[in-house]
């Protein structure tokens, strides 16, 4: 398996010792991972991608009869768990997000964080990112990646602690949470946003429900002249669960006005809100 191309070298002499030009690439025959390292002769030899990039010795050269360590036990397709990858795309070269839940899912974000924009190249490109990925994988494995790390290129302070599998294409300009003891409360509050945002803007806002939050509290009861017993003292310690209900409305429209006009809704105290603006906005 050893290749030679004409030598550029016109002296005659042997080159200088210095380290060996090298580069990865596929083999042909077997399609794994090899180094191919340029020896004094101008003879390129494909070894083992994990080799240091010295002379070939006997043993190190490539054989497709083996599959190298540095291959074993991940592809990205079934990598098995989550994997956020900061990198340049493919395409415009801009920084982008790769972003896959392990099982075969897979999105390209702009930015990390709602209203989690997709990268326009990833769905202009569609019939390409299977190409895409597979360099990409390639390119992991050079820089030694063993399918192990759940964060490459990006700070653990910079990701949420839920990631969609999916990137939207049109994401909202606003976000409007809500949140209360009461769902019923809270769910009369969504109905008069999304009554007073429709009557400002064409495109009807939407609510979606979030997960229900749970917190252990101690019943609070109002003090008496007369002394607890023992077992009232043990009955006030047992905690009980408070449910808090969250929604959250999305507008597509929010004009500059649109957050001054919200504070003319009268909601109930129970109930606490919150706005996000999309970084696009």
């Amino acid at each position: 398996m050893v290749r030679k191309r004409p030598s550029s070298d016109t002296s005659g002499g042997a080159s200088p010792a210095s380290s060996p030009n090298t580069y990865l690439k596929r083999c042909r025959e077997c399609d794994q991972l090899v180094r191919m390292v340029e020896g004094t002769d101008g003879t390129w030899t494909p070894l083992e991608p994990d080799v240091r990039p010295v002379r070939a010795a006997a043993g190190e050269e490539h054989d497709c009869a083996t599959v190298p360590q540095i291959r074993q036990g991940w592809t990205l397709q079934e990598l098995g768990h989550p994997l956020t990858y900061r990198l340049e795309c493919w395409w415009c070269g801009d920084t982008a997000f790769l972003h896959t839940n392990g099982a075969g899912s897979f999105a390209l974000f702009e930015t990390l964080g709602w209203p989690w924009p997709a990268h326009s190249c990833w769905h202009a490109h569609r019939a390409e990112q299977d190409r895409a990925l597979l360099q990409t994988e390639t390119d992991l494995r050079a820089r030694g990646y063993q399918g192990r790390g759940h964060l490459i290129g990006v700070v653990p302070s910079a990701v949420p602690d839920a990631m969609p599998t999916q990137a939207r294409r049109d994401p909202p300009a606003l976000q409007i949470r809500l949140s209360g003891t009461d769902h019923q409360i809270v769910d009369g509050a969504v109905e008069q946003i999304i009554r007073f945002v429709s009557a400002h803007h064409h495109r009807t806002p939407v609510a979606l429900p979030l997960p229900v939050g749970k917190s252990e509290m101690l019943a609070e009861e109002e003090p008496t002249e007369e002394e607890p017993t023992e077992e009232e003292d043990k009955a006030d310690d047992v905690p009980f669960t408070q449910h808090h209900h969250h929604r959250a409305i999305e507008v597509w429209e929010a004009g500059p006005n649109l957050v001054a006009r919200l504070a003319q809704v009268q909601l109930p105290e129970a109930v606490e809100v919150s706005i996000r603006q999309s970084r696009r906005h």
